[in-house]
């Protein structure tokens, strides 16, 4: 039985770094997003 997609180590370590970058640029765009950092 498959458990859908399973997301690498690395895969995981870059996801994070993505969506930490792009939350940064967000809210440069929007402060008022600051509350999810």
């Amino acid at each position: 039985e498959k458990k859908g997609r399973v997301v690498s180590k690395q895969g995981m370590q870059k996801l994070d770094r993505l969506s930490t970058e792009i939350l940064k640029e967000m809210i440069v765009e929007n402060p008022q997003l600051k509350v999810y950092t």
